[in-house]
């Protein structure tokens, strides 16, 4: 579950960050579609679905 804070920003919660090994300092690309975000690590040479 991910959570909106007061101050706007978005908590995804450690359980996530430690199960995709994520450290702080860490940089995605936020790319919206019609009902999900994806977070895609910057640099990543993901293609466009």
């Amino acid at each position: 579950m991910a959570t909106v804070q007061g101050n706007g920003n978005l908590l995804i919660g450690k359980a996530y960050t430690a199960l995709l090994d994520l450290k702080p300092g860490d940089e995605f690309e936020i790319k919206l579609g019609r009902k999900q975000i994806r977070l895609v690590p910057a640099g990543s040479t993901e293609e466009e679905e």
